[in-house]
């Protein structure tokens, strides 16, 4: 099954049917769903561990520079990923709800 990353890139999805998963093909994935694919579980583990993190990564100066550590290193590695240049580190939090669209 073919998908569109909203880069208007083709992603090919490949069923994994003895683990009813769906995994997706490396050679085809974009940085964004790359960095959705690891921010989504996380998001949904630190949702289980701990109510009300979203709140001290916007207003705890060492959280925030932790979440934009932890966001520099999935750039780098999801750009590595998918052969697409990710030289260009982050500065500010102004794109940090890409983990919690």
């Amino acid at each position: 099954m073919d998908d569109e990353d909203g880069d208007g890139n083709d992603i090919a999805m490949n069923s994994d049917s003895e683990e009813g998963s769906t995994r997706l093909d490396s050679s085809n994935l974009s940085p964004t769903i790359c960095k959705e694919g690891i921010g989504n579980p996380l998001e949904e583990l630190l949702n289980n561990v701990a109510s009300g993190w979203k709140y001290h990564v916007s207003n705890t100066d060492p959280v925030k520079q932790a979440w934009l550590k932890l966001d520099n290193a999935t750039t780098i590695i999801c750009g590595h990923m998918s052969g697409k240049d990710a030289s260009s580190k982050t500065k500010d939090l102004g794109h940090l709800p890409i983990f919690w669209k």
